[in-house]
């Protein structure tokens, strides 16, 4: 699991913001992860596709930026889908979605606790 969220382009990123600034990053990574989490969910209690587009637009940018290949790549379906109104709702891949930000939260909360507080 780690080395999914463990990649290079993540640690090259905290290595380049330094520890302070890291802890910063977490904290937001944290927070947008817990709202796009929340958007998908309201979206799939709904059963509307349409709802899908904002979180897993945002859900891309979070995978693609940090390296998360396999989440950017069923954010980027999610979103294709976002735009098939009478399609039907796609509950596999947001599930799949919703499961990978869940241990994507639990890496990221115990990084950052590992790396400590700001100050």
């Amino acid at each position: 699991m780690a080395d999914e969220y463990q990649n290079e382009t993540y640690l090259g990123l905290l290595e380049k913001l330094g520890p302070e600034q890291s802890l910063i990053l977490l904290d937001k990574l944290i927070i947008d992860l817990q709202n796009t989490q929340r958007g998908l969910k309201a979206a799939q209690s709904a059963k509307a596709n349409h709802m899908l587009f904002e979180p897993s637009h945002v859900l891309i940018s979070l995978a693609g930026v940090i390296g998360t290949t396999q989440l950017h790549l069923i954010s980027q379906q999610i979103n294709s889908l976002s735009t098939v109104h009478k399609g039907e709702f796609p509950y596999s891949l947001v599930g799949i979605a919703i499961e990978e930000i869940d241990n994507w939260l639990v890496f990221l909360k115990s990084d950052k606790k590992s790396r400590g507080t700001a100050r």
